[in-house]
């Protein structure tokens, strides 16, 4: 192994013995009071964030130790060994795994713990359906959660007979507080993930030289090509992962907030946080999106005529959007009810 390599390899193991030693999480022992934990092997995921509190749940991130895919068997090993000293050290009553990935089921099963499937779409609508063990864990799971009705409709036609329920992304206003919309400025609210038409939105930014485009995912994930078309652009921001405070604040004094998806049964974590915002969105058409947010988002087809007349017709005038995010909440906790009760008999 070449040296520098190797350097490498024992910087990051020191940094991942320092940080067992140092974790609370995983310092702490079981207590007559331990409660459920969310766990999102991630460094981080909304979601989990804002859906573990009315879960009764903590929540306990798993960031990567190594960026390259290459070493993602390596991190997930690793991943894997963590939350077993977590489950053993703490033993809750209940996990929360959010998938993909699910080999953390492996560690509830050998842990006696029981567990639920926070069920992304790319769960079941990608490679990770057909990843050896999925479907045992996904069948030995006590409930599956879903983010809509449609995709509760597939897990089921997927696992006859299995127990899934509906729980969208919980939403709590976010305010800008005394900050104003810059009508220059775009938000994309992305990753960089499978379904997600990036070749696409490189020739909306190309298209809208007058705007500058924040962009807030990883470009590292990208091929070199599209990496490089990137940082070319002079009207593109990239920011990299920001602060939850500096990630609110750029998307409370943006113009609009874009999100795009190839699938038809996404429900896009981007879309809930403009409406947890009051932020103007353009969000892809889909029979999904338009039911979820047709009645105050812009719809726009995956085409650059589309997105490009999209944008420049979104008006400066603010949105005032409680209702809808009332309405919705109901839904979440009707959701949260029905699980409860499936717990409870279960």
């Amino acid at each position: 192994m070449p040296f520098g390599l190797s350097l490498t390899f024992a910087t990051r193991f020191a940094a991942v013995e320092m940080n067992w030693r140092m974790d609370p999480l995983l310092t702490s022992v079981y207590t007559p009071e331990a409660r459920p934990t969310f766990i999102t092997w991630k460094g981080y995921q909304r979601r989990s964030e804002v859906l573990a509190p009315l879960l009764d749940a903590d929540v306990l991130f798993f960031p990567h130790v190594f960026r390259s895919k290459v070493l993602r068997p390596l991190d997930y090993l690793l991943k894997f060994i963590r939350t077993t000293v977590y489950l053993i050290r703490v033993r809750p009553p209940l996990v929360i795994l959010q998938a993909p990935p699910l080999f953390a089921a492996l560690a509830a099963i050998l842990t006696k713990t029981r567990y639920i499937v926070d069920v992304h779409n790319a769960l079941i609508q990608s490679f990770w359906l057909n990843v050896p063990l999925t479907r045992t864990f996904i069948r030995h799971a006590t409930a599956l959660i879903a983010h809509n009705v449609a995709m509760e409709a597939i897990v089921k036609e997927t696992f006859p007979g299995s127990r899934a329920i509906t729980i969208s992304d919980p939403l709590s206003l976010i305010s800008g507080g005394s900050i104003s919309r810059r009508d220059r400025d775009i938000l994309v609210i992305c990753s960089f993930d499978y379904d997600e038409p990036i070749t696409l939105l490189l020739d909306v930014v190309m298209a809208l030289p007058e705007f500058t485009f924040t962009i807030t995912a990883d470009i590292q994930r990208l091929p070199r090509k599209l990496r490089r078309a990137f940082v070319a652009c002079s009207n593109v921001r990239l920011t990299g992962f920001l602060s939850t405070a500096a990630y609110h604040s750029v998307l409370c004094s943006s113009k609009v907030a874009v999100v795009l998806t190839t699938l038809p049964d996404v429900q896009p974590s981007g879309a809930c946080e403009a409406l947890a915002s009051n932020t103007p969105l353009i969000v892809t058409r889909s029979p999904m999106t338009e039911a979820l947010f047709g009645e105050w988002a812009t719809l726009a087809d995956n085409s650059i005529e589309s997105l490009v007349n999209a944008i420049r017709s979104v008006k400066d005038d603010p949105l005032v959007l409680d209702a809808y995010r009332d309405r919705w909440n109901e839904a979440v906790m009707r959701g949260i009810a029905d699980l409860n009760a499936l717990l409870s008999i279960g």
